[in-house]
């Protein structure tokens, strides 16, 4: 069931730590009345307040997990001092808008099968000893990249070549399991292991032709609209994208990690809340979502559900195929010392949609690319806090550019 924090528990919740921070002269209003450089508004301010820990992600205005939401303003005041986290913006990068990667933009560039005029199937074979290959959004490099496959040639039979322990280990991650009903479902595509897909074919001389896709560092994805398609009949979606453009404003969100797994928008809740963000949004709402412990249905809703998205880099973006192309827009974040815009950059594109990220840093990204593969490890794990006005200004941009898209369809 989705749980949602009201703005005025939210408020509440601040007004209570900022009043005991005052009185003991430490913490968050000590902190921005001694630092000359921190935010210049009561707003700002308060934006510095959020929560820490591992069960932080069960804190948001929007929550669907296994877990039980937590309501800050029914903490007992120990627990509220104990778990705040201080919040300094720091410096970034202007949000850059990519209109394509040239590596990615052909994906027939991809494969080389070996089809003729007489062939009544098209087979694609996972490559489990590729780099990762198990980790769940590289797994989807190879099954969008089948898919793309199966749609060049819709009249011959979809094949999946995958061992059946492979294909237990990744139906392990509900997205992909759900990825694999829907091929079987709506594209009837058969899995099965090369093995029992070669029997007999030998003894007849026949050559097995199949296709490995040689992808890295991007995605390629042709036909996403009838993906999304597909995906709606399978799990009777509700057809929330359709009147997108319809309403007056876009409809904004924040698909945020758990601070403990690194890369955390960790001022996400309270960037909902600026006046400045949730006004340019449908409702002057935002919705802050979580995807730990979600299953397709609901990460695919999610997606299908947002028009404006806001995101750290992370697997969590692996389903934004499934934005409301054409005139949704994903904004990566990326922490100072490592960035690949390329890589969902390259999925959100090719989906049909548009791409901006912004690199947290006083550098530009081209200048601190060199970096070495350690520093390069320990800066993915930064959290992140971005700017209320920089995210406002950004926002207020897409959502003018949103509303001239759909006037241009």
């Amino acid at each position: 069931m989705k749980r949602t924090f009201s703005r005025c528990h939210i408020v509440a919740w601040l007004a209570v730590a900022l009043l005991t921070t005052e009185i003991s002269r430490t913490g968050i209003l000590y902190h921005f009345l001694q630092t000359p450089n921190h935010a210049n508004t009561q707003q700002e301010a308060l934006l510095d307040i959020n929560t820490s820990g591992s069960d932080a992600s069960n804190q948001s205005l929007s929550i669907r997990s296994n877990t039980t939401a937590v309501n800050p303003s029914q903490l007992p005041l120990e627990n509220l001092l104990n778990r705040r986290k201080q919040c300094n913006p720091g410096a970034n990068q202007p949000m850059e808008r990519v209109l394509s990667f040239p590596n990615y933009a052909n994906a027939s560039s991809y494969w080389n099968y070996p089809s003729s005029k007489d062939d009544t199937e098209v087979v694609c074979e996972f490559d489990k000893d590729r780099p990762s290959a198990m980790h769940f959004p590289h797994a989807m490099q190879q099954l969008y990249g089948c898919f793309s496959l199966w749609q060049e040639y819709p009249n011959n039979r979809p094949i999946l070549l995958v061992s059946g322990q492979v294909e237990k280990k990744l139906k392990r991650n509900r997205f992909l399991a759900g990825i694999f009903q829907l091929f079987q479902s709506q594209l009837e595509v058969d899995v099965l292991s090369k093995k029992k897909y070669t029997e007999g074919r030998h003894d007849k001389g026949e050559q097995l032709k199949s296709q490995r896709l040689e992808i890295s560092g991007g995605y390629i994805l042709n036909q996403a609209m009838q993906l999304n398609h597909l995906a709606a009949n399978e799990f009777q979606l509700q057809n929330n994208s359709t009147h997108s453009c319809l309403r007056n404003k876009p409809r904004i969100g924040i698909l945020n990690r758990r601070i403990s797994a690194g890369r955390s928008i960790i001022n996400a809740e309270l960037l909902a809340i600026t006046p400045t963000i949730e006004g340019r949004s449908h409702n002057n709402s935002v919705v802050v979502e979580y995807f730990e412990g979600l299953d397709f249905i609901e990460q695919v809703s999610f997606f299908r559900s947002i028009d404006i998205l806001v995101a750290p880099h992370g697997a969590q973006l692996t389903g934004v195929a499934f934005m409301n192309a054409p005139c949704s827009h994903l904004v990566e974040l990326f922490p100072k010392g490592y960035a690949i815009p390329d890589f969902f950059g390259s999925l959100a594109i090719n989906s049909g949609n548009k791409y901006s990220y912004v690199y947290m840093s006083e550098n530009s990204l081209r200048s601190e690319q060199s970096a070495s593969f350690a520093d390069r490890r320990q800066a993915r794990s930064t959290n992140l806090c971005p700017s209320p006005s920089m995210m406002a200004s950004i926002l207020g941009e897409l959502s003018d550019s949103w509303r001239t898209c759909c006037e241009e369809l």
